[in-house]
């Protein structure tokens, strides 16, 4: 017998290997990074970060960078939110099930004109899904908490809420209590120390100093009323 003979597959391993081959192709979502990013149109080029490998290889081979893809930031027609994109930005591209190059340039309902299907260059970017070893830390999970290198704004469940960077905060608690602190100090501290500056003055008069001010209650009342509204 003829060592060179191979065995004659069968016709489930035809149609498997049929399937196989084609699902090679099929590209339907995988994490990608930033290569580039163009805030005039909202595009990014990206490079897949999963590698592809077919089933009669053993070598992986690198997806190529998609170019002029769009960002799902979130947002509605009338409002957004925008985030800063950098080239090494983590997150996600999900493939369109039909070429995308028509309705990324008219929006609405377009047909297609072509009959590619989940094809690498039909990719929409999302932003974030990070792996494990690069999450955040040192967040609170009940609270929404929203931060850049220079500054983070915090939304606690009961409504309290607070904006720092690295000089001041700003911050209410869930009862209105404020604090508001700058390079200076907390403002509702230097407001209490003004009235207890005005309360305390004396001057100079022909029968010697002067006394307390004439509404001196008044002024009491206001402080009390700075010290109730201070975090």
């Amino acid at each position: 017998m003829n060592e060179n003979n191979q065995k004659t597959p069968s016709l489930y391993e035809v149609i498997s290997n049929i399937v196989e081959s084609r699902l090679v192709e099929l590209h339907t979502s995988m994490p990608a990074e930033v290569v580039s990013y163009d805030d005039s149109t909202g595009y990014v080029s990206v490079q897949p970060l999963i590698k592809k490998k077919y089933i009669d290889q053993e070598s992986l081979i690198e997806l190529p960078v998609i170019p002029n893809v769009p960002v799902a930031f979130y947002r509605t027609k009338n409002a957004f939110i925008s985030m800063p994109i950098a080239k090494g930005d983590v997150g996600h591209i999900q493939f369109s099930e039909r070429s995308l190059d028509i309705w990324k340039n008219l929006g609405g309902s377009v047909d297609p004109m072509d009959t590619r299907k989940h094809h690498l260059t039909d990719a929409v970017f999302y932003l974030g899904g990070y792996p494990s070893n690069d999450h955040f830390k040192g967040v609170d999970k009940k609270d929404i908490h929203i931060q850049n290198k220079s500054g983070e704004f915090i939304l606690k469940p009961d409504g309290a809420f607070s904006f720092k960077n690295s000089i001041g905060e700003i911050a209410m608690s869930k009862d209105g209590k404020f604090k508001i602190e700058g390079a200076t100090g907390e403002l509702f501290d230097l407001f209490i120390q003004f009235v207890d500056q005005v309360i305390a003055h004396k001057h100079p008069s022909s029968v010697g100093l002067t006394g307390p001010p004439d509404n001196l209650i008044d002024m009491q009342t206001l402080k009390v009323a700075i010290e109730g509204m201070k975090l």
